[in-house]
């Protein structure tokens, strides 16, 4: 089975990645543990194989399963070089990605330059601030009481 070896410094979340230094190896064994993994993959080459310094490759395409994968390892076995790979989903389905459409109705970011959004920011996190009164706020007499909070960067009253 063929395999081809790339170098690349793109981001692992980028879609299209800048792909060098290919180089393909046709001789290549999968190491199998009741079954293929296609998602992560180890292969076995030939320690003889023309493929010069390995360590400078860290992605890989095996087009019989059209995916491209992240080179998570490499390691020898007697005579042998063993490379663990990950699948890059991003890569593998560039192309339906980019031709697919979407209809997105919220926007984390508060001022995307890509959607407007005017619903109010949900957040998680929970910010408690207590402050003790005098005795006499529990009045019975009075049974309210008023309570003034500000905004960031606001100025109490």
């Amino acid at each position: 089975m063929n395999v081809q070896f790339f170098k690349t410094s793109s981001p692992p979340n980028k879609i299209s990645k800048n792909l060098t230094h290919k180089v393909e190896i046709t001789d290549v064994r999968f190491i199998e543990n009741g079954s293929l993994d296609i998602l992560n993959p180890s292969i076995l080459i030939n320690y003889s194989a023309d493929i010069g310094d390995i360590s400078v490759f860290n992605y890989l395409r095996i087009p019989k399963f059209n995916r491209y994968y992240f080179i998570e390892s490499i390691s020898t076995e007697g005579g042998l070089i063993r490379i663990d790979a990950r699948c890059d989903v991003l890569m593998s389905h560039k192309t339906d990605i980019l031709n697919s459409t979407q209809y997105i109705l919220r926007s984390e970011t508060l001022r995307s330059p890509y959607l407007v959004d005017n619903e109010i920011p949900i957040r998680s996190d929970k910010k408690l601030h207590q402050v003790v009164f005098g005795n006499n706020v529990d009045d019975k007499q009075c049974p309210y009481i008023i309570l003034e909070t500000t905004g960031k960067g606001g100025k109490p009253v």
